[in-house]
């Protein structure tokens, strides 16, 4: 389901929110009605009702997401993966 190279960009990701406690985004488009965006956040979960608003608000519609919890390792602080399927309104 998630093929190697996308673990290693996962992981780019996932150094740069833990380093700079700020969210960083990854948005693939495959077609207007197959778009993942994927947030890593630092040691907190987003909520759906905060984000969700502004994925409408900018012609998205939010059709599934998962949240995933990434282990603290001596490199990292924990990371809240958010991982949403879209498609253009």
């Amino acid at each position: 389901q998630y093929p190697a190279l996308s673990a290693v960009q996962d992981i780019k990701f996932i150094e740069k929110a833990s380093k700079s406690n700020t969210p960083e985004f990854n948005l693939k488009i495959t077609d207007s009605n197959n778009i993942k965006l994927k947030i890593y956040n630092a040691e907190q979960k987003l909520t759906l009702s905060s984000i969700i608003p502004y994925l409408e608000n900018i012609g998205f519609s939010v059709l599934e997401e998962q949240t995933f919890i990434l282990s603290e390792t001596a490199e990292t602080k924990a990371i809240y993966l958010h991982i949403f399927s879209l498609s253009v309104n």
